[in-house]
């Protein structure tokens, strides 16, 4: 496909998109990113302007003038039964695995039906299992995961995996434990700073911090897993 699948992107349009900036340049989108649509996601990644290599799915949600037109266009149309245990988004994650990809984007699927928001965020999780980059990017926000030392479910020791990311003096971000308990937070360069922190998954304490300069933040654990919310 001409594509390096070690360091380009699979990208991931699902369903569910709210506010505008579907152009190609405001969801980041790059011209070597390999792009598929989980069923319903057809419609907004047209409405981007893309022709994606796939629609994954049960077609369930995506307009039969629409499958009609993704098959017109060449588009590789790859359906499964409805009644099946993952979701459309982590069948796409999937395909992407089997091509090798190690760095995933997902735009979209957070809001609207709060059962998929909640997946969406299990797939996030799965995808740093399986040690991939990812990443989930609304309107309005990005969503990301730090993750400590430990075994994943391949059962591979794995180092510590800090997230750095940037925003503008002002904006929000938040940090929440993605584990029953994570250890070991560090939080630097932010308006609240935490040092050897533990953080909990039922208290929010990590809600609301504030990027400070140009300088990059850096939310690292120890032992768990964090999901960090940032302002776009």
């Amino acid at each position: 496909m001409g594509t390096d699948q070690a360091v380009a992107r699979f990208v991931i349009f699902t369903g569910f998109w709210q506010g505008g900036g579907m152009e190609r340049a405001f969801l980041g989108i790059e011209s070597d990113d390999y792009v598929v649509c989980a069923d319903g996601g057809y419609g907004v990644c047209r409405a981007a302007g893309i022709k994606p290599k796939a629609v994954i799915g049960d077609f369930d949600s995506i307009s039969a003038e629409q499958a009609e037109e993704a098959a017109a266009l060449g588009i590789e149309c790859v359906r499964f039964p409805s009644e099946k245990d993952d979701t459309d988004t982590l069948l796409c994650v999937r395909h992407g695995l089997s091509k090798g990809f190690k760095r995933f984007l997902i735009i979209g699927g957070i809001g609207g039906d709060l059962a998929h928001t909640m997946a969406n965020l299990q797939v996030l999780s799965f995808l740093m299992d399986m040690g991939c980059e990812a990443e989930v990017v609304t309107a309005d926000e990005r969503l990301f995961m730090a993750d400590g030392e430990g075994l994943p479910l391949r059962g591979e020791a794995r180092q510590a995996v800090p997230a750095v990311f940037s925003g503008c003096p002002g904006a929000k971000f938040s940090v929440f434990s993605y584990a029953e308990r994570s250890s070991g937070v560090c939080i630097k360069n932010a308006k609240y700073h935490l040092d050897d922190a533990v953080l909990t998954h039922s208290y929010p304490v990590g809600a609301s911090n504030e990027f400070v300069d140009a300088e990059p933040v850096t939310a690292s654990v120890r032992h768990g897993r964090l999901l960090i919310i940032a302002d776009r």
